[in-house]
């Protein structure tokens, strides 16, 4: 696999243009809502793409997704509980908070992602 060289090397029009939109999204990263907004307007047509085509394997495409998602979102609260690789908890978020975000309780949210993979146990604080 060959390697493009940077932007910044060349000095046609595209790749100037190119090096300002991306040096403007490191200043202004999209806030988080914008963020999920997308990703939820993409993943509406996925599914109703999913439900007309008749096709099972794009069903179990959708369901590795859906498995995909919700190991990132464990990533998520682990880095919010400020979890290190022990399994330990941080100063962070409380699982009663992040319980009631994702509408569980504290032993709910625990149980679903409290322990990292390859961890023995987690705080259940």
């Amino acid at each position: 696999m060959s390697r493009r060289p940077p932007v910044d090397a060349c000095e046609c029009q595209r790749c100037v243009d190119t090096a300002k939109r991306r040096a403007s999204r490191k200043a202004n990263p999209p806030e988080t809502a914008e963020r999920v907004a997308s990703v939820r307007r993409q993943y509406r047509a996925l599914v109703a793409h999913v439900g007309q085509s008749g096709n099972p394997e794009d069903l179990d495409a959708l369901l590795a997704l859906v498995r995909e998602m919700d190991a990132a979102v464990g990533e998520a609260v682990r880095g919010l509980r400020g979890t290190n690789a022990r399994g330990a908890a941080a100063d962070g978020f409380s699982w009663g908070r992040i319980g009631k975000a994702a509408g569980l309780t504290r032993q709910g949210a625990q149980q679903r992602w409290g322990t990292p993979p390859g961890a023995a146990s987690a705080d259940v604080s």
